[in-house]
């Protein structure tokens, strides 16, 4: 439906066209009456000079046809019209510039109503023939323009003075006032025959999307399996841009038309009209030309997209199913998948477009060639971290380093993969924190994996800690007393069971390491405050105190270290012992 704007840009639009078509022809052709007398200011050769001249002139020599076919056509133009070609050039000029010359004459002269059509006459000097109109010298024809126009002098001759009168003769009609209201009114309905057309291609555009709108039952979306590669919202989406972009090339070209048609209707603009056009022309030829050239080396483009197409394809089938572990090989861990699919793929695009690139349009173009010496600048001054962490990424994935959800500790860092890439690691601390370290540094440090126990060997996660004790108490005291912690706490397994050791006799103390296992690996640090809580109630228990490894006093007049709930009801702080001196 056509809305308000467009029915102001469309009246703008005719209004402005028909204001500039009206004013300009009438402007230009009272600028041309004004400059009528001073034509005949300008420079005039006698034909008595002339005849003199040519007879004096030494007979030339005539040009050979090999010669003359060397010589390049020029076109004599008037009013955008190509009257002859000219096809030799003169002693001193060459056709180009004998073209120019003529082509300048006969405007001056057209353009001079005071030079009457009765005084064209031709003058012959055996030689050479002169075609004159009263004291101007228009175009002289020797015997080289008539051999390379394969026809006699004077039969060459008397044909191109009636062409420059027809031509004169039609120049000076199309000029009148009478000629140019009929040129108005043409333009004038050509103008309203655009209007209209450009109306008539947007009220199209109502009805083109009711019957897109119809297609939704109609088409389906595109499906690989129960992958969508493409919805029926995008399959709409495309076709209205395909009609929007229809529109528009349907519109330009008939905007283009209607300039190239309005320009050549006036005299005064039709040059500029039949240069408007050749560009245009040119272009579709040159376009043309260069399609039909490119179509071998696109055959090869188009065969070696879809080859490439149908190989990543299978790539993405076969990784896939030894992701899944329907296709197993030896020594080929299935975490590997992924990974080495998009190596793959990489490189077989990397293949492609080694291949592509040479049959490019603008493959040699020094353009081409900037961009390609600018990437590589740009990969070897600004990549070389980027590269590190890309070989980083590569050796932690094949080393099997971790896998998404494992719980790992790092020099600096402790907690859950939240997610891997080929360039970093983010790592979900236990205190919510999420850390991104380059795969450049993991590469360079030690990885603890809390997983891979459980993962590859089937065996619980150990958990441990130590604690120190005075040699006052008995060891087998303590062994029952921490495996009793141990067994008290949730999460860790009667089988295996926990067990103690003794890993140092220092001077003041015994350490004792508790060792336990469990399975649920995201409550390790649950279970293991818990432990210690499990540890200091059942010392506590039994009377074991836990003192600091350096801790010495005189027990005598000293309160126990166990806490008070844990002390016998008629406990006592014992009092000062005093020895005689023997």
């Amino acid at each position: 439906m056509m809305t308000k704007k467009y029915w102001q840009a469309l009246f703008t639009f005719a209004l402005v066209v028909i204001l500039i078509l009206i004013f300009s022809p009438l402007a230009s052709s009272q600028g041309e009456i004004m400059g009528e007398s001073n034509v005949k200011e300008t420079t005039k050769i006698s034909i008595a000079q002339a005849r003199s001249e040519i007879q004096e002139k030494p007979e030339a020599t005539p040009k050979s046809s090999e010669e003359t076919s060397i010589q390049q056509d020029a076109p004599v133009v008037l009013d955008g019209k190509t009257l002859f070609t000219i096809k030799v050039g003169g002693m001193k000029t060459s056709a180009q510039e004998r073209a120019e010359i003529v082509t300048e004459e006969i405007q001056r002269i057209a353009k001079d109503s005071s030079i009457s059509l009765d005084s064209f006459a031709l003058e012959d000097f055996k030689e050479v023939i002169i075609i004159t109109a009263q004291d101007n010298i228009i175009l002289g024809l020797t015997n080289d323009d008539a051999s390379a126009a394969n026809q006699p002098l004077d039969e060459m001759a008397n044909q191109y003075l009636g062409v420059i009168k027809n031509a004169i003769i039609e120049y000076r009609k199309e000029r009148t006032h009478e000629n140019l209201g009929t040129d108005i009114l043409l333009s004038v309905v050509w103008t309203i025959v655009m209007v209209i057309l450009i109306f008539l291609l947007f009220k199209l555009e109502s009805k083109t999307q009711n019957r897109i709108e119809a297609l939704r039952r109609i088409i389906r979306p595109l499906r690989i399996g129960r992958l969508e590669l493409f919805s029926l919202e995008n399959e709409i989406k495309l076709i209205y841009s395909l009609f929007r972009f229809i529109r528009l090339i349907i519109l330009l070209a008939l905007l283009y038309t209607y300039f190239s048609f309005i320009f050549r209707i006036f005299p005064e603009t039709r040059d500029f009209g039949v240069k408007f056009r050749r560009p245009f022309y040119d272009s579709l030829n040159w376009v043309a030309t260069g399609f039909i050239n490119f179509l071998p080396n696109l055959f090869i483009i188009i065969l070696t997209i879809v080859i490439t197409h149908y190989l990543i394809r299978f790539c993405g089938l076969f990784f896939r199913a030894i992701d899944t572990e329907i296709i197993s090989f030896p020594g080929f861990d299935s975490d590997w998948a992924k990974p080495t699919n998009k190596i793959v793929v990489f490189l077989i695009i990397a293949g492609a477009l080694a291949v592509v690139f040479p049959y490019l349009p603008m493959y040699n173009s020094p353009a081409f060639r900037g961009i390609s010496v600018l990437i590589g600048a740009l990969i070897t001054f600004g990549g070389a971290s980027t590269v590190a962490n890309l070989v980083g990424g590569t050796v932690i994935i094949y080393t099997r380093a971790y896998r998404l959800g494992d719980l790992i500790k790092t020099e600096n860092h402790f907690g859950f993969v939240h997610e891997k890439t080929i360039l970093s690691t983010r790592i979900r601390t236990l205190t919510g924190e999420i850390v991104t370290i380059p795969n450049a540094n993991l590469m360079s440090t030690s990885i603890i994996n809390y997983n891979a126990i459980q993962r590859e060997l089937k065996l619980p996660l150990m958990i441990h800690t130590r604690i120190t004790l005075g040699y006052d108490v008995p060891w087998r005291k303590v062994y029952q007393t921490l495996s009793d912690a141990a067994n008290a706490t949730e999460n860790i397994l009667e089988d295996p069971a926990p067990y103690v050791l003794q890993t140092s006799l220092d001077d003041f103390y015994i350490t004792y390491e508790l060792r336990a296992y469990i399975n649920l690996l995201e409550k390790r640090t649950l279970t293991l405050s818990k432990l210690h809580e499990n540890i200091q109630d059942k010392c506590n228990e039994v009377g074991i105190e836990i003192m600091s490894p350096h801790y010495s006093a005189i027990r005598d007049g000293n309160q126990n270290t166990i806490p008070e709930d844990y002390l016998p009801e008629d406990y006592n702080i014992p009092g000062f012992r005093v020895h005689p001196r023997s």
